[in-house]
């Protein structure tokens, strides 16, 4: 079970945090990254289907 499954869809201010991290110093060594910023949604959509 993927971490942040959280059944409902996030809000800009949730996505903003995300991007504000990824341009101070601390995100230094991330790179080349593709980060979902989903709440696991997408392992979520495989569940639903089976309902």
């Amino acid at each position: 079970m993927p971490l942040g499954r959280l059944g409902r869809f996030g809000s800009a201010a949730e996505v903003a945090r995300v991007v504000a991290f990824l341009a101070v110093d601390d995100a230094s060594f991330v790179n080349s990254a593709c980060l979902a910023v989903d709440a696991g949604m997408p392992a979520m959509l495989p569940e639903a289907l089976l309902r």
